[in-house]
């Protein structure tokens, strides 16, 4: 495939990673091609990166799952679940795009790869210093909490329908609050001892 536009020439070229760099070279030693340059196959992210940045995506994704474990709990669940699953979705994705071009337009992005988890919070500390900085690590933290109270919420009520179906066993459904009361007790019995 061959394109052109404002004065440049752009060549798709399919085929093994041998033919291609062949097939380069001879396109490169033809005196009519000025500036030739080839997108460099060591450039790309290791396959387990590529893997790695699809699992992290999917993982972004999954708790949208919780929503539906909460069903019972709603008034009308026909209609609410559908309208919640759009509406976290649709704002969910419009934040993380919003993140992105946040962290990508502050960072470049070796910075982004060498900052890893902190990342989000060192893009905002160009502009907000380090008081914007410790603003996005307790961001992250309050979303974790969230996240794992959304998830617990969910879970018992998961525990609960399985159990009252006979799928888990009876102690793991209502008769689970029990144990939850006896091992939040054994906890504060434990920090008054210490």
């Amino acid at each position: 495939i061959l394109c052109y536009g404002g004065g440049i020439f752009l060549q798709a070229i399919e085929g093994g990673r041998m033919q291609v760099s062949e097939l380069f070279g001879h396109i490169a030693k033809d005196a009519r091609h000025k500036d030739v340059a080839l997108l460099s196959f060591d450039d790309y992210p290791s396959a387990s990166k590529i893997l790695a940045s699809v699992a992290l995506t999917f993982f972004a994704f999954l708790g949208f799952n919780v929503l539906t474990f909460t069903a019972g709990d709603m008034a009308n669940p026909k209609r609410d679940l559908p309208r919640a699953m759009a509406l976290s979705l649709g704002i969910t994705t419009v934040l993380y795009v919003l993140i992105a071009i946040g962290v990508f337009g502050t960072l470049t992005v070796p910075e982004v790869i060498g900052y890893g988890e902190t990342a989000i919070a060192e893009a905002a500390r160009p502009q907000l210093g380090d008081a914007g900085f410790t603003a996005m690590a307790i961001a992250a933290l309050l979303a974790t909490a969230g996240c794992t109270n959304a998830t617990l919420y969910a879970s018992d009520n998961l525990c609960n329908s399985l159990a009252e179906i006979r799928v888990f066993p009876a102690f793991l459904g209502a008769a689970s609050r029990l144990l939850v009361t006896l091992l939040v007790r054994h906890l504060k019995q434990q920090t008054r001892v210490e």
